[in-house]
């Protein structure tokens, strides 16, 4: 097979996590749309890194008791950041999980959320 140019690994690498990102903040951003009506871009930006980061941290540890560490963490990333209550956190919550597993069926990409 000829190769027309080489791309370097480490760049395949950055580009997947920014298709990933954007796609999990679209996912996000569409949960707070359906959910509250309102919701930033930017802000849903913003928690799908964090709540990633959340997650990445949480899972170096084992156990059912991290988990549900790393799920409050994650709802209340989502709750501060889209000014929402509780209730409202957790609905966008199980939205989001929802789309993404849609998103990730169809297109084949796993998601940051």
């Amino acid at each position: 097979m000829w190769k027309l140019f080489s791309v370097p690994p480490d760049l395949v690498y950055i580009v997947n996590f920014a298709i990933i990102w954007v796609i999990s903040a679209i996912v996000l951003w569409l949960s707070a749309k359906i959910v509250k009506g309102e919701g930033s871009f930017l802000s849903c930006m913003i928690l799908a890194l964090l709540g990633s980061l959340v997650f990445s941290f949480f899972s170096s540890f084992h156990g059912l008791l991290y988990t549900l560490i790393a799920i409050l963490a994650w709802l209340f990333l989502i709750k501060v950041f889209l000014n929402l209550d509780w209730g409202e956190a957790i609905v966008v919550a199980i939205v989001a999980w929802v789309l993404g597993l849609i998103v990730s069926a169809i297109f084949g990409i796993p998601l940051l959320i």
